[in-house]
């Protein structure tokens, strides 16, 4: 509440460059806001899911409150570094919460699926960022903006490469076709709580991520990054609703199926 008067800025560069990596402007603030009550309303639904699964209280609070700061940190982050440490710092608490109910196969399923699609998710973003530091030669967005409107032309298609890759990580989070895959299993094993915080606090992270590096740091390159989103949002809401109407009623969990391809359609 005491930085709603104003843009504050730390981990700034020394070198007279106006560069930072941390920016608590109005954009970020309001993802905080947002991140914050998902976490808070998260809390309130899980006081008596704890008792009725059988959840390890101490772990699964301590998990929630981790994931929740790395989702708030990810707004105010202002170079690739901070943006992908806040990112991991979100998820690998995630992965837990959703296997912490023991001895159930689905939520282990479930967690091993989201596992592994982000880690691959987070290997590929890694790569772009490579991809990005090399054709730049910086990882603060407002000085990759300022590199990609004049990049060596031995190293435009690494920097068009790295852009596109880049996009992969945050496509993931947000559950953009072809990254979806992990969704409904992971919303069927996961403790409804937990669901229900993935749904709302994942999407946030994802989407802010994705404005940061396409509008701070990538504007230059929209004819890269611009159709490959519209084709994304496109192929998101068809197979998303899609996958929603194939839902059986009959089904164990078809509920929450539903949910899970509503919101990979609303994603879109």
């Amino acid at each position: 509440l005491p930085l709603l008067d104003g843009d504050r800025s730390t981990f700034c560069l020394t070198s007279g460059a106006e560069a930072c990596s941390y920016t608590a402007d109005h954009f970020a603030l309001v993802i905080q806001f947002l991140v914050l009550g998902g976490a808070l309303l998260t809390a309130l639904l899980s006081i008596n899911s704890i008792t009725d699964l059988k959840l390890p209280a101490g772990e699964f609070w301590f998990l929630l409150l981790s994931s929740a700061a790395g989702a708030a940190l990810l707004p105010a982050a202002r170079d690739l570094a901070t943006l992908v440490i806040a990112l991991e710092v979100a998820s690998l608490p995630a992965f837990a919460l959703v296997g912490l109910r023991r001895g159930d196969r689905l939520s282990s399923e479930a967690a091993l699926k989201f596992f592994l699609s982000s880690v691959t998710a987070t290997a590929v973003m890694l790569l772009g960022v490579s991809f990005v530091y090399a054709a730049t030669g910086s990882l603060h967005l407002t000085q990759i903006a300022e590199g990609l409107t004049h990049v060596d032309p031995r190293l435009h298609v690494l920097a068009q490469a790295g852009v596109a890759l880049t996009l992969v990580g945050f496509a993931f989070k947000t559950a953009a076709v072809p990254f979806h895959f992990w969704v409904p299993d992971t919303y069927v094993g996961a403790p409804l709580p937990v669901a229900a915080y993935l749904s709302v606090v994942g999407k946030a992270v994802g989407f802010s991520g994705l404005i940061l590096v396409t509008v701070v740091a990538f504007p230059s390159y929209g004819r890269v990054w611009g159709p490959a989103l519209a084709v994304l949002a496109a192929l998101t809401m068809t197979a998303g609703n899609v996958a929603a109407l194939r839902q059986r009623p009959d089904r164990t969990h078809s509920a929450v199926r539903l949910l899970a391809w509503s919101s990979v359609a609303q994603a879109g």
